[in-house]
């Protein structure tokens, strides 16, 4: 079987495509990080000194008090009031470790439609080149040669989260430093590295349901385009339907709480530190290993 997995992840390593998808993945990581900072810079621009008055409050309500007091003290420094919490938010997602959260959520946002293309095309080609055929003379076992392929392709996965997340901390330092903030480690701790294996898992899991969607389809169907048709055409189905169920009033609605879509939005919790967790999240996770082992095990 490892020889097997080598050969995989050494065809996948040749592949263009492994490349070309990787790269929109590196970019939408980065660019929000990016976008951040841009947005924290203009206000410091607008607004000199905002980035100094004390944020001591979150909610929104507090804001709206602290707002409200300060129309008495003069105009300007209510601009500061109001843009100061602005600012605090855009800070707090391009340095560390709130960029990660974007990170995070970039990578699920994007990783869904490339792990259908890429699963599609290393599944679906292996019957347009007669690939399959050839292994299964050799002695290879079906099951055997496609499980190897499989582990292949989460193999190569899971390296480019990691690589996207990589390209994240490393756009959340160089950010940081042009900023002009100081650069701390203080948030590396226990419950951080908690985060990390969590919010790891969860993007995981997330992108392992619809890698098992396009590995279905793929065989089922025995082609490249079906595998990525189909499992794009699923992505956004899936939203509409989740949207439709949630918002009726009849006992359809009572079905939404078993829709991919709606789970993976539980778990997507997950990808923010000192998020809440529901209670319902080990349910949500159970709901996605059953539609992974439904769909591979077809």
């Amino acid at each position: 079987m490892l020889r097997l997995i080598g050969v995989e992840l050494f065809k996948l390593k040749k592949r263009w495509l492994v490349y070309a998808l990787l790269l929109p993945l590196l970019v939408f990581t980065v660019i929000p990080i990016i976008s951040n900072y841009s947005n924290y810079k203009n206000i410091l621009e607008k607004y000199p000194g905002v980035e100094d008055i004390e944020i001591t409050t979150t909610t929104n309500v507090d804001q709206e008090i602290i707002i409200i007091v300060d129309e008495q003290i003069g105009q300007d420094n209510n601009k500061l009031q109001r843009w100061a919490p602005i600012a605090a938010d855009f800070k707090a997602a391009f340095t560390l470790p709130g960029s990660l959260e974007n990170a995070f959520n970039s990578i699920a946002g994007l990783g869904a439609l490339l792990i259908i293309i890429l699963t599609a095309s290393a599944v679906g080609s292996e019957y347009g080149w007669g690939t399959l055929r050839q292994m299964l003379i050799k002695g290879t076992g079906r099951e055997r040669y496609l499980t190897s392929k499989l582990l292949g392709i989460l193999i190569v996965v899971v390296i480019g989260i990691l690589a996207a997340l990589l390209a994240g901390f490393i756009t959340s330092l160089v950010t940081t430093a042009i900023a002009g903030e100081s650069i701390n480690f203080d948030f590396l701790n226990l419950d951080f590295v908690g985060f990390m294996f969590s919010a790891f898992g969860a993007l995981l899991l997330s992108l392992l349901v619809y890698f098992s969607l396009s590995t279905l389809f793929s065989v089922l169907l025995r082609s490249v385009t079906s595998g990525m048709v189909i499992g794009v055409v699923f992505i956004y189905a899936d939203m509409l339907i989740v949207s439709l169920l949630t918002y009726a009033n009849n006992w359809w609605a009572n079905l939404a709480p078993y829709t991919i879509g709606h789970n993976i939005s539980i778990i997507s919790d997950l990808f923010t530190i000192n998020g809440d967790s529901e209670s319902s999240m080990l349910k949500a996770i159970s709901i996605l290993l059953v539609y992974c082992i439904v769909f591979l095990g077809i």
